[in-house]
């Protein structure tokens, strides 16, 4: 079941790291750009939120839009993320970036929602999102992007098009059980 309202999902810390100061920003903007986009759209923060991330909320005025569940069992987490519309993975805005998926991305990936992934471009995740052709990836300073995914993602929505991504390409190859194999082969290699 898909939520009434154009919802954008994140679930996990939302660091200082992560803080998506663009995606707000463009957030913002589109509020005022788009009819009826302000009344369409809800920000669900699953889990801990850093004073940052709160202190843009406010700046951008998006208090009225963002909802704030702190931090839930994850069965409740996995419910709102499987019937958002969309789902948000910042990733770290640290050298390291480029070669770490996280672990909240697979569970992202299971969901079979649309992602905007934000981080570095050819990244892993990025790879894997174009890959798999399951969102997009764009840079933390891509205003452009932003804009752009979220207003074909809220045409969609609109039009009454729940876009779900379940046959579009095989994700069994990042379930635990199939990553846990072939860790198990590497292990097998090295004896």
């Amino acid at each position: 079941m898909v939520d009434k309202k154009f919802t954008i999902c994140h679930s996990g810390l939302l660091g200082f790291d992560r803080n998506p100061v663009n995606f707000f920003k463009v957030v913002s903007e589109l509020m005022a750009e788009i009819e009826g986009f302000k009344q369409d759209v809800e920000i669900k923060l699953i889990g801990q939120i850093d004073v940052e991330v709160r202190n843009n909320i406010e700046k951008f005025r998006l208090n009225e839009i963002v909802n704030l569940f702190g931090v839930v069992p994850r069965k409740i987490s996995l419910k709102e993320i499987c019937k958002s519309w969309i789902l948000l993975l910042p990733l770290n805005q640290a050298e390291n970036a480029m070669g770490r998926i996280p672990g909240k991305f697979f569970e992202y990936i299971r969901a079979k929602r649309p992602i905007i992934s934000i981080g570095p471009n050819h990244s892993d995740v990025h790879k894997i999102i174009e890959n798999l052709n399951i969102g997009c990836n764009v840079d933390w300073d891509d205003s452009t992007r932003i804009k752009s995914f979220l207003t074909s993602q809220h045409a969609l929505f609109k039009s009454g098009t729940f876009e779900s991504l379940n046959n579009k390409q095989p994700i069994d190859i990042f379930s635990n059980y199939h990553q846990t194999k072939i860790l198990a082969s590497y292990l097998d290699e090295i004896l």
